[in-house]
């Protein structure tokens, strides 16, 4: 089945005597492709430069080489004994070619080997010839040389990963196009808790802040027999013990669960390419007031009566002291072109009285040259109520 994808062409210059070298550019282009195409939506078309020696006149051969070079995103040329696969060919050309792509910002990496070669495999005009080109390459382009095949499987690997994340980044900053869509495309806005639903950049939530009258006046829990905490010894560590503080701790995850309401993300990549590590970083604050933020992980687990084994937050309501700001960071493996994730709530969010609170949020990802930066705004309305925590007891003891 075919699949949409952002194709980068690699024009390839390497004569007849690096043929090792040139196995392992290909072997690296293929390996890439698997790797990364499934997430990226990218792959890597190699274009062979030498091929057009032999079968056509000189004049088709031209054109051809024209046509292969100028469409060309990167250009990698492998050197070690002669500049071209046929003695004494024209080098006007490659070198031609080789200063307009430099002139229009292509990307030039050039591998000079370095390994040692037999003295009647060395054609001596064309090792001058590779020499007087190598000297002329002073800038615009990369240099690299290599004594093994091995060290030039690595460097090459590694920098050719290198380049088209360059060349990913450069397109993210509003370079080429395709059916009016960028390259790079990400959005962050808010996601419905319930349906996933993006919901838009501005969101509208609702919440209850409990003032809680003589919390103080909460008796101990105890069982039904009466008995109640006994003093620590070996028996009470190895076996279940009494919380004396259920009914409190009670109380505060109920109304913690009332006042905090959860904050989900949509983070759509509407761009052509997958994109990887991509990192968030949420900063929320609030204009003119403060408010209470925690993580999911950190609200308060239901109390037990037999072990005391709680979270405990600070504060007489449960939920922790009003704050001005809040930081959280969450992090995507990778993100397909055209696709749009929602993690499980990031934050939960609840205030006193009615706040609107901004979250500024900057995006990170491999193949994007600068963050996305994001300002998302959320108006909090919270309605107020005075329980008395004695009331509230007898219920709970009802159920």
């Amino acid at each position: 089945m075919s699949q949409p994808a952002r194709v980068y062409r690699i024009l390839i210059v390497a004569p007849s005597d690096v043929e090792g070298a040139r196995d392992i550019v290909d072997r690296a282009i293929l390996d890439w492709n698997n790797e990364n195409f499934k997430d990226r939506r990218v792959v890597l078309l190699p274009l062979a430069w030498e091929p057009h020696d032999e079968g056509h006149g000189p004049t088709a051969t031209s054109i051809l080489r024209r046509e292969v070079a100028g469409g060309c995103d990167l250009c990698v040329g492998v050197f070690w004994t002669r500049l071209t696969s046929i003695a004494g060919a024209d080098q006007t050309e490659l070198l031609t070619e080789l200063d307009q792509l430099k002139r229009t910002g292509t990307p030039v990496l050039l591998y000079f080997s370095k390994q040692r070669a037999h003295i009647d495999e060395i054609d001596p005009q064309e090792l001058a010839r590779l020499k007087e080109f190598r000297r002329e390459q002073n800038g615009g382009c990369r240099i690299e040389e290599f004594s093994d095949l091995l060290q030039f499987r690595q460097r090459f690997t590694h920098q050719l990963d290198q380049q088209i994340r360059l060349l990913l980044s450069s397109e993210s900053e509003g370079g080429e196009t395709t059916n009016q869509r960028r390259p790079v495309d990400l959005s962050l806005t808010f996601a419905d808790p319930s349906s996933a639903e993006s919901t838009g950049e501005h969101l509208l939530l609702e919440s209850k802040y409990f003032e809680i009258r003589n919390f103080d006046k909460i008796p101990d829990y105890t069982r039904q027999d009466g008995t109640g905490a006994q003093p620590p010894s070996l028996w009470g560590v190895m076996y279940n013990q009494v919380n004396k503080d259920y009914y409190r701790n009670y109380i505060k995850y109920v109304f913690q669960g009332s006042i905090l309401r959860p904050l989900r993300f949509v983070v759509h990549n509407s761009g052509l390419i997958g994109l990887r590590d991509v990192h968030i970083e949420l900063n929320v604050s609030a204009e003119g007031g403060s408010f209470f933020c925690l993580k999911p992980e950190d609200r308060l687990l239901r109390p037990d009566k037999e072990t005391g084994l709680v979270d405990e937050i600070s504060g007489g309501n449960g939920i922790g002291f009003a704050i001005e700001g809040f930081s959280t960071t969450h992090d995507i493996p990778c993100i397909q072109p055209q696709r749009s994730l929602v993690p499980p709530a990031l934050l939960l969010l609840g205030a006193e009285r009615d706040v609107t609170c901004v979250i500024d949020a900057s995006i990170y990802a491999d193949a994007m040259a600068v963050p996305l930066r994001k300002r998302l705004t959320i108006d909090l309305h919270v309605t107020r109520e005075s329980v008395d925590a004695l009331e509230f007891l007898e219920v709970l003891r009802d159920r």
